[in-house]
């Protein structure tokens, strides 16, 4: 227990750290502050230049630059080579949908008033990316998927009705899409079947792949459980951890590069700190103990928010260090017995 607090001590001041934006101003033709000013975008070197009165970015030209970013390999080298952690995360995500296969048949139902902002061979493939980066833990086999919008809620409820069972009902799922424009997801795995339940609001960030791959993966930390139907293995876990842990995975396939993806994580800490009044070390060491196991599954509301931005940078740091497997592997002891700090010293020692 002693070693999380170390490691929850050194996160905080990782996190404390600044998010150094990537490369986010430099498009062709947009704005620039200073002639002779460079920024590589995609592969591409922009130059400030000067037209007319105005300065802008000229058209770009291709470059080729060697990453020089080091990444952590440990909790002792953590703190100096943070900066490479988005990198290894994204790439490692890549790599492994390349490499896994599909484990679960997805089973798509759409409201008959919802259009989600992806085509259905656009979003059979996110779903399909997903279930192959987990191929290395047990999934459902069959998962149903339900997209809805506002006006669709009713025909949601239903459907969750329908089910043999569900760990959501039809008031949670208007609790949790109560306008068009906040309509949001639950997803889990119920009595060995895969329940995503998908809010469409109408204007969905990311057109909505983020969050595909972040409910599958709560369906996969639930599979994990299977040889025990009536426990819910989510309200096992600290809610840092059962928030933060999809968040990695979900955000990383929802992006076709890692600048986007980098330039991505940067909004989350655009937002006020809220409870935690910033994101100073001291206050996020606070966040943690508040945000520790959950009570029936519901995590304290003062720093709900948090866990979708710190919880997820606590696990993408992890995820860094031993592996995107590795925090699913913390999972598993969860389901096999073992207290959430014992699973933790296991996997990394």
């Amino acid at each position: 227990k002693n070693k999380i607090i170390t490691f929850l001590s050194i996160l905080s001041l990782a996190l404390s750290l600044p998010i150094i934006p990537v490369n986010a101003a430099a498009k062709a033709g947009a704005k620039c502050t200073k002639a002779s000013n460079m920024e590589v975008v995609k592969g591409k070197s922009y130059t400030c230049v000067k037209t007319g009165k105005k300065l802008v970015w000229n058209k770009g030209v291709t470059v080729s630059i060697p990453s020089t970013t080091l990444t952590p390999t440990s909790f002792q080298d953590l703190l100096e080579r943070y900066e490479g952690i988005p990198s290894k995360v994204w790439n490692e995500s890549q790599k492994l949908v390349t490499s896994g296969r599909v484990s679960t048949k997805f089973e798509i139902n759409i409201g008959p008033n919802t259009k989600f902002p992806l085509d259905d061979m656009s979003l059979q493939s996110q779903l399909e990316n997903i279930s192959k980066l987990w191929s290395q833990q047990s999934q459902p086999n069959t998962t149903k998927v339900f997209l809805f919008s506002f006006l669709d809620l009713a025909w949601a409820q239903q459907k969750n009705k329908d089910l043999n069972g569900s760990w959501f009902t039809p008031e949670s799922l208007a609790m949790n899409c109560s306008s068009s424009s906040s309509c949001g997801a639950f997803g889990g795995t119920y009595m060995g079947t895969g329940q995503l339940f998908i809010g469409v609001p109408t204007n969905y960030y990311n057109k909505g792949r983020s969050n595909l791959g972040h409910e599958y993966t709560h369906a996969v930390q639930y599979d994990q459980f299977k040889s025990q139907p009536t426990v819910n293995g989510y309200s096992l876990l600290p809610c840092w951890f059962s928030e933060g842990q999809p968040q990695v995975p979900g955000s990383a396939l929802g992006f076709d590069s890692v600048e986007e993806y980098k330039q991505s994580r940067l909004m989350w800490f655009r937002n006020p700190a809220g409870a935690l009044g910033d994101y100073s070390p001291e206050s996020i060491l606070k966040f943690y103990s508040l945000a520790g196991i959950s009570k029936f599954g519901n995590c304290d509301p003062k720093v709900r928010s948090r866990i979708y931005d710190v919880g997820y940078m606590t696990v993408e740091a992890l995820a860094a260090i031993k592996g995107v497997n590795a925090t699913m592997d913390v999972v598993v002891g969860v389901s096999q017995g073992l207290s959430f700090e014992d699973s933790f010293k296991k996997v990394y020692e």
